[in-house]
């Protein structure tokens, strides 16, 4: 199923009007689909985004960042994009 053709938020939406304490997963390539599976009910994997927090760890390593700092950093991060790709309801 394709994020962007709306299967995937349609079978998820159908699978919690059964099931509405289900969890449902999607995983996606593109931030930019984030936003329609999150507002039908799943938690969203983007393996763009997740490619991008690796590629900051890096670079904080690289800048002498310590274990503690990076994980703050990631937390942060990620806090900020899922309030970035929140969709209005």
């Amino acid at each position: 199923m394709s994020a962007a053709s709306g299967d995937a938020s349609d079978s998820i939406r159908a699978a919690k009007q059964l099931h509405p304490d289900i969890l449902a997963i999607a995983r996606t390539t593109y931030v930019s689909e984030v936003p329609a599976l999150s507002s039908a009910g799943a938690e969203v994997v983007s393996a763009e985004a997740e490619v991008g927090f690796a590629m900051w760890e890096a670079i904080l390593e690289h800048l002498g960042a310590s274990a503690d700092q990076v994980d703050r950093a990631r937390d942060r991060i990620r806090a900020e994009m899922r309030e970035a790709t929140r969709q209005p309801v």
